[in-house]
């Protein structure tokens, strides 16, 4: 039989009387699992064969060596499901040129994913950079270079979606740069404002009048 060309064994052993039970419980040990030289596929073939269930074993003759053909031919079998591993190993070896053109798309996918991701953390790193020194100018109330650190940072993340982040950030960070300047020159003008009083209150004559209102 196929099994004892495959292991040189019976599929059975023991006295007769186990024999009889194994062969009524239909226990058939897989050859592969006696051997793991013989391949899963034919095993399975092997093993369809001599089910306990008619129904599950090959109608005919001709079914079995079709079957054995398929797997010579490294095809799909009816005693075995492939495995996706399988499946797709096998449509490699139907289509080689599209499986090569395919393999170049995906490196080429890769190679830009790669590129992309460094250009982002190189983004991220100056961006860090530009935050560190625009809170810098802020705590000198340097208002315009912090303005200007932060109008760089946004402009280096134009339709950046991946580093939403650090656009929102920025964004966050100059509308505070811009309500800290708008807040300092409504202190300078009121400061400028009373100082000029001030020195009205002071002036003596028309002259020194005329010439407060002027400054």
């Amino acid at each position: 039989t196929l099994y004892h060309l495959l292991t040189n064994r019976p599929p059975f052993d023991g006295s007769a009387r186990q024999v009889l039970d194994q062969v009524i419980a239909g226990k058939v040990t897989p050859p592969h699992d006696r051997s793991r030289r013989i391949p899963v596929g034919l095993s399975a073939i092997c093993v369809k064969a001599m089910h306990r269930e008619p129904s599950a074993r090959y109608t005919t003759p001709r079914d079995l060596a079709q079957d054995i053909e398929r797997w010579l031919a490294d095809e799909s079998i009816t005693a075995r499901r492939d495995s996706l591993v399988t499946h797709t190993r096998r449509w490699l070896k139907r289509h080689p040129a599209l499986a090569t053109t395919l393999a170049l798309l995906a490196l080429v996918s890769l190679s830009l994913m790669a590129a992309r991701i460094r250009e982002a953390n190189r983004l991220r790193a100056i961006a860090a950079t530009d935050f560190v020194h625009a809170e810098e100018r802020l705590a000198v109330r340097d208002f315009v270079e912090a303005a200007r650190l932060l109008n760089q940072v946004q402009g280096q993340l134009k339709n950046r979606s991946d580093l939403a982040d650090l656009s929102a950030r920025a964004s966050e960070l100059s509308k505070r740069v811009g309500s800290l300047a708008q807040a300092d020159q409504s202190v300078k003008d009121f400061r400028s404002f009373a100082e000029a009083a001030l020195r009205l209150e002071n002036a003596t004559d028309s002259q020194s009048i005329l010439e407060t209102l002027s400054s």
